[in-house]
């Protein structure tokens, strides 16, 4: 009875041991990142109130410039889907970022504003981080998909990404470069020249560092 229970012991830890042996690391990850957010403005102020003699007060038309600055905290969860070989396969990568932004000009109210972003990719990887097979220590990942940004006011874009990882331990720790294709553009119906550009936003440029856990 002890022999079996000894030998029952020993392929139970046996095998406990090949699969953390085998075990994959977390896809789950936290990531800090740094970016700029150009935003061209062009809108209508009120300089003065309308009054008894001015029935539409006074106004001026002002185009503002600004290259803001956004600093963001984010969770992602990264998965394979398809497994091309042991060190390769297409997946996906879920992002949720918040953020605040900042400018040197006031944007019409939108400076110093919180903002949420969900920025949503199909991902090609090789070498870590792409199966679970992979023995390698680093790898590099690719990403085309769409980004959703809840800011003062909504926009969204197609969005890339290319990312480097490395394996420390049993967390990945990872940069990645992530940018905006198409800028996302607001506009303002005046009775005197219709529609005009009021808002334009493009995140251009957003760098993380981010670690699994």
């Amino acid at each position: 009875m002890l022999k079996t229970l000894t030998q029952l012991a020993i392929a139970v830890a046996a095998t406990l041991t090949a699969s953390a042996a085998q075990a994959q690391v977390s896809h789950f990850s936290m990531n800090f990142g740094v970016g700029t957010l150009p935003v061209k403005a062009h809108y209508v102020e009120l300089l003065e109130q309308p009054t008894a003699t001015q029935d539409r007060g006074e106004y001026v038309l002002k185009d503002v410039r600004a290259r803001a600055l956004l600093v963001s905290l984010g969770f992602a969860f990264d998965a394979p889907i398809w497994k091309i070989s042991e060190d390769q396969a297409l997946g996906l990568s879920l992002n949720i970022n918040g953020g605040l932004i900042g400018a040197p000009q006031d944007i019409e109210g939108f400076n110093k504003s919180a903002l949420l972003d969900f920025p949503e990719y199909v991902t090609w990887r090789y070498g870590c981080k792409a199966t679970r097979d992979s023995d390698k220590s680093w790898g590099i990942g690719l990403g085309a998909g769409y980004r959703y940004a809840r800011y003062a006011v909504p926009f969204s874009s197609p969005s890339v990404m290319v990312e480097g990882v490395h394996t420390y331990g049993k967390s990945d720790i990872y940069l990645r470069l992530s940018s905006d294709l198409v800028p996302s553009r607001l506009y303002s119906d005046y009775s005197s020249e219709g529609l005009v550009e009021s808002l334009s936003i493009q995140q251009q440029l957003h760098v993380i560092l981010g670690m699994s856990f």
